[in-house]
């Protein structure tokens, strides 16, 4: 019979809540910041002061702080009273991910200080 280490058949240990760096939290504070103007207030232009270079990961807008601009206008023309809340933010140094509760579960990945 092979021989069975005890500390392999022990649970493993819950892991601590990572500590995020000042960085960080400057970073999940942009997002929620941009997030918040953009989406909620619908505001492009406190929206655009958190805007670098901005590359588009969604395939069904083109690039551009434009095609966001667009968006903006639209959705405070055709949907005034959208509202969406971030449920989790994780950040890794300069990019962040979220989770938004909204009517289509909006998932977002960015890159921060790619100015």
């Amino acid at each position: 019979m092979p021989a069975v280490f005890p500390s392999l058949l022990a649970p493993a240990p819950v892991l601590a809540e990572h500590a995020y760096s000042p960085e960080e939290l400057r970073n999940r504070e942009i997002v929620l910041a941009f997030y918040h103007n953009a989406l909620n207030e619908k505001d492009f232009d406190a929206a655009s002061k958190y805007l670098g270079t901005c590359i588009q990961h969604n395939p069904v807008f083109p690039g551009g702080p434009g095609s966001l601009h667009k968006f903006i206008g639209s959705l405070k023309k055709d949907d005034p009273n959208s509202r969406s809340q971030i449920v989790r933010v994780i950040v890794d140094v300069d990019k962040a991910a979220w989770l938004s509760n909204s009517v289509a579960g909006v998932c977002g990945i960015v890159q921060l200080g790619a100015a």
